[in-house]
């Protein structure tokens, strides 16, 4: 699903795969969570919630299988990787998170090669990077306040947490909460910087706001001096791969956003222009898709507030 075989992502590298350790994994045998492989039906009851009826969990349900059918080498290398980095049980706690892969996944012109690649290197990073309790709050309850302020009577926070809602444009995500209610989410992941030797460089797959509380939102403007909420997540996602030591961001295009190679149905779930946010961000192409922010807090300009 490559839409430019010549330009594939480049700042994507490969994760590191250690072939004896794997080979190792194979023989010994992975129990509970190697079993997703032999019963992909099993699986997809686990991860899909019925919506439309029997027919249309019919027609899912046969989709399913057939990718599981088509990648099976591909979900054997990154299921035997991630109980290499001792996810497994992560994995059959959110089974959700192996099977995001099969789709469109950050970029819609990765490979499953490459989406596999992309995700096992945000494990990596994550073992290596976040202290394993703090890894596994991430994916349960609602995730870590990084900050909070009380405007009386509405207090706003920002919240970390896994992407379970935007679980293929990123394995986390940054939520902005007012006075009780979401107004816009931000998912990103760490990968692979394939134009620096495979450092981690953060990559942010995308933003959606509530089209519900635009009431709410300019609530929040107003006492923010105007500036938007997706400013405001921006800004925190730059402090934090600060905290982190990440030095290289980049960003999906509206051409490359995971729903833009599909029928206008699921095209239509992203609201968001995304060249246009980029560019009020400073932002430069690196790619017919993809963008480079800078890590600076100082960089965006007055366009993004109203």
């Amino acid at each position: 699903m490559l839409s430019h075989n010549k330009h594939p992502a480049p700042y994507l590298a490969s994760a590191t795969i250690v072939p004896s350790q794997l080979r190792a994994l194979r023989h010994a045998g992975l129990g509970r969570v190697m079993s997703y492989l032999r019963d992909s039906k099993a699986l997809f009851s686990l991860v899909d919630d019925g919506a439309g009826g029997r027919l249309q969990t019919v027609k899912r349900l046969m989709k399913f299988q057939l990718r599981c059918l088509w990648y099976r080498s591909h979900l054997q290398k990154l299921l035997t990787q991630l109980t290499a980095l001792g996810l497994d049980a992560l994995i059959d706690q959110h089974p959700h998170t192996i099977t995001r892969t099969l789709r469109s996944y950050l970029d819609s012109r990765l490979s499953m090669a490459r989406r596999v690649n992309a995700q096992l290197g945000y494990f990596e990073w994550a073992k290596e990077t976040l202290r394993s309790e703090h890894l596994q709050a991430l994916y349960r309850g609602d995730g870590y306040e990084l900050w909070y302020h009380d405007f009386d009577p509405q207090g706003c926070k920002i919240l970390l947490s896994s992407a379970a809602k935007m679980g293929r444009e990123g394995e986390l995500e940054l939520t902005l909460v007012f006075d009780g209610s979401v107004l816009e989410r931000l998912a990103f992941t760490m990968i692979p910087d394939g134009y620096r030797n495979g450092e981690p460089c953060l990559w942010v797959g995308g933003i959606q706001g509530m089209q519900h509380q635009r009431e709410a939102a300019r609530s929040l403007q107003h006492k923010l001096s105007r500036l938007r909420p997706s400013a405001v997540l921006i800004t925190a996602l730059k402090a934090l791969a600060s905290a982190w030591g990440v030095e290289r961001l980049y960003a999906v295009g509206d051409e490359t956003h995971v729903f833009s190679a599909y029928r206008w149905t699921l095209r239509k779930r992203r609201h968001r222009h995304y060249d246009h946010l980029w560019r009020e961000h400073d932002a430069q192409r690196v790619d017919d898709g993809a963008w480079a922010l800078s890590p600076s807090l100082e960089s965006h300009s007055t366009s993004a507030c109203l």
